[in-house]
């Protein structure tokens, strides 16, 4: 029988996987397979989130995690995952980290970016290169669909905006606590 302080530490690792289905609602026995196969801590949960816009969706699982204390991890219904991914991702210890993949189509690069400028001055998305399987590197533009948010980030980064769970629209202007609003944004 574990003693009480264990049962604190493994409730500190607790891990909401929350599957965000696409649009057509649409989920291959493929991906069933890799859910069978994930390793989580115990105690950890999924939640299936279907039939929302994107941004609605992710946020809805965000205020699910809050409220029952969990770590909260995204897995799209697009991609597959090693069976440990959520354990190294934990690993790390970072507040915000995300699993590489890679796009579904030619010319099959990973989907993480730094951010760099044009000639013009504009913000444009630079590939990361240089990597190898297992490295940690920071990418600026991380996509949310292997992604890991610690509970303590999510409570900071929902404790600064008024009203986090914002519905109706995908993207929405955000106003920042200084009065300035930030460029809109999705998920």
């Amino acid at each position: 029988m574990p003693g009480s302080w264990e049962l604190i530490a493994a409730r500190d690792k607790r891990i909401l996987v929350a599957i965000i289905v696409p649009p057509d609602l649409a989920v291959t026995m493929d991906f069933a397979q890799n859910i069978r196969n994930l390793q989580l801590p115990p105690g950890s949960d999924f939640m299936r989130m279907a039939g929302l816009p994107w941004g609605p969706a992710r946020n809805q699982c965000a205020k699910t995690a809050l409220e029952q204390g969990y770590h909260l991890a995204f897995l799209d219904a697009d991609i597959r995952v090693p069976p440990d991914a959520y354990l190294r991702l934990l690993e790390t210890g970072l507040d915000l980290v995300g699993g590489l993949y890679f796009q579904r189509f030619y010319p099959y690069m990973p989907v993480c970016f730094n951010e760099g400028r044009d000639d013009k001055g504009n913000t444009i998305k630079i590939p990361v290169t240089g990597w190898k399987p297992g490295d940690i590197f920071p990418a600026t533009f991380v996509p949310s669909g292997l992604t890991l948010y610690r509970r303590r980030l999510l409570e900071a980064m929902f404790a600064r905006y008024q009203s986090p769970f914002t519905w109706g629209v995908d993207v929405v202007p955000v106003i920042e606590p200084e009065g300035i609003q930030a460029a809109p944004f999705s998920e």
